[in-house]
Order: C-alpha cells, then structure tokens, then sequence
C-alpha cells in the first residue's frame, strides 16, 4: 500500500499528526504480533514437557513392559492433544513472524517519513526565523533613527520650554502688574463714583427705622451737589416707605463759604430725640457702608445762604440729616471723625 493513500490534505501540524497516528496503530499491530510469537511458544511448552518425559521414561516403561506377566502387558497410549497443541503455537509462530516483519516495515516506513516532515518543518522555521530575523534588523534600523529623531525633537522641546518658562515668568509679571493696576482702578473707581445704596441696604436701613413711626427728620444738601442729591433720594424714598417718618425735603438749597460738612451728617438740634439720631446714623454706617457723623460741630463758614423751603414749625422736635460732599481719601490724613467709610 502506498503512503500517498495514507496522507490527508491539510497543514504541516495536520499531516504530522496524521502520520503519528499511522505510526502508533501499526505499532500497536507490531506489539499484538510479538505477543501471537511469545503466545505460541507458549503453547509448544506441552509438546517440549512431553517430550522429555519420554526420554527419561522409556527405559523404565520398557522394563515393566517386559517383567510383567503376559495377560497383564498393555500398551501406553500416545497423547494426541499434545501434538494438535504443538501444531498450534506453530501456527501461531509463524503468524506472528510474518506479522512482525510486515508492521515493522510499516512502522519503519512512517518514522521515516515524520523525521522527513519534521526535517522541512525546522528548515521551513530556519528560513522564516533567517527572514524574521532580517526583518529585525530592519527595524533595528528604524528604531535606531527614531531615537535619534526623538532625541532630537527631546532636545528642541526642552529648549521651547525654557523658551515657554520665560514666557509664562513674563506672563506672571504682566499678570502681576496688570492685578495692581486694577486695584488701583478699581480703588479710584470707588474713589469718583457716586455714593448709592443698593435696594437690598435700602431695604434694611427701612426696617431698622420702622420703630420710629411719627418721627420727624429733616433731609438737607448743598446747592449743586446733584451727587449728593442722588443719594438723597434713596434716603428720603426709604424713611418715607412705609416706617410713618415724617420727612421734610430741603436738598439743594444751602449755600456756604468757607467750610462744607463732608460726608454725612445726623444731628438732633433740641437734644430730645438722640435715639432717633444715634439708629439712623448707625444704620448708614454699619448696613449702607457710608461716612457717617452723629451730633458733630456744625463746620465753621464766613458765610452761609439758605434758598429757602419747607421746614417745621417752631418748637417741632425733629432730627437733621444734611447729606454733605463726598469725601475722598488724603495723603497723611490719619484724622477719623466717625469711622472709616469714604462713602
């Protein structure tokens, strides 16, 4: 039988097993063959047992043969088994001769051709392993000019750090710079703009005075002060929002020389309503953040003009609110009157 017929198509793994499995099964036929050789040998043991038996039996059956008495002579009877058994196992030999010549030549046959399969296998690896390793080398090459690339890029990155560290420290110096000069915006800001009260201040400064219901109060400014007026208005639209103040509008109609009230001025005038006084003017102080004096000297004047206006009949306890420049901050000034607000 040819090997071809044996073979199945597939891969270098497939048909190597393939022939391994071939290999093992006439093995296994190799060793049943050797065992019908050992078995049969086996069975030819009677024949050989007999046969000595005979040989060291004769002479003593032939003496008793010829001793005794004629009527009592007979003959020993051949045993016919043992010769069908030696017939056997010599079957038995000769099959298993056969058998192991042919699966030998068999098993001969397919290690031969695995160790030619495996053979073309490592020189196939040889050749893949010659080509991977050329290939590496390959990359080798590329790999090593990468590095050198990336070194390079590595090189001309540090250098656009140290470019970008100078930036960033210029950056933090504009930044620095650019932070004081708006604080200093923003405190001139503070400085110049006009004094206000938010609604919510408004709200509460309200509140505060509600307790003070059938009060009088007296608002006055100077002449041309429209910034003064401005925050005049939300002090008078506060006392008169439902608190029960009575409120006298006089804004714009005093006219000094010589001294100004600057800041905001509280002051009860017949000394009878200081509560009144001293609540109001803490509360445009504390909540409404504004330069606030209560019950100061009047500022000295070489002159004063008053525009005329509404004013409460004599003997009226009322308490005065005169809404005065708007002070700003001097060099060296360490004098407080009140507090420190420049509102």
């Amino acid at each position: 039988m040819l090997l071809s017929t044996y073979l199945s198509p597939g891969s270098p793994e497939l048909l190597q097993a393939h022939l391994k499995g071939l290999r093992d099964w006439n093995f296994h036929w190799l060793l049943g063959c050797t065992f019908t050789v050992g078995l049969g040998l086996l069975i030819e043991l009677p024949e050989i047992v007999h046969d000595e038996c005979e040989i060291w039996g004769k002479k003593s059956r032939e003496l008793r043969y010829w001793l005794s008495p004629s009527i009592e002579r007979k003959k020993y009877p051949k045993r016919d088994w043992v010769k069908h058994w030696s017939a056997l196992g010599w079957v038995l030999i000769v099959l298993g001769v056969m058998g192991e010549g042919w699966f030998e030549a068999q098993v001969s046959k397919y290690d031969s051709a695995l160790s030619n399969l495996t053979t073309a296998a490592v020189a196939e690896a040889q050749q893949k392993s010659a080509q991977a390793e050329a290939i590496a080398k390959g990359f080798d090459k590329q790999i090593a000019e990468s590095n050198a690339k990336a070194a390079s890029a590595e090189a001309t990155a540090k250098g656009f750090e140290a470019q970008i560290a100078d930036a960033q420290r210029d950056a933090a110096t504009s930044e620095k710079e650019a932070e004081s000069e708006r604080l200093e915006r923003t405190k001139l800001e503070a400085a110049v703009a006009p004094r206000s009260l938010s609604l919510e201040q408004q709200r509460q400064i309200r509140d505060v005075c509600r307790r003070f219901r059938g009060h009088n109060i007296l608002v006055e400014s100077y002449g041309i002060d429209g910034e003064a007026a401005a925050l005049g208005t939300q002090i008078i639209s506060l006392l008169q929002d439902g608190t029960g103040i009575n409120v006298l509008d006089n804004r714009g109609r005093s006219f000094t020389a010589g001294g100004f009230d600057v800041g905001i001025h509280v002051r009860d005038p017949s000394g009878k309503d200081g509560d009144f006084a001293s609540t109001l003017g803490e509360a445009l102080s504390s909540i409404g953040k504004l330069n606030v004096h209560v019950n100061d000297p009047f500022p000295k004047t070489t002159g004063a003009f008053f525009g005329g206006g509404p004013a409460f009949p004599p003997g009226t306890v009322y308490v005065q609110l005169m809404i005065g420049v708007k002070p700003l901050p001097v060099l060296g000034n360490s004098r407080s009157r009140a507090n420190n607000n420049t509102k």
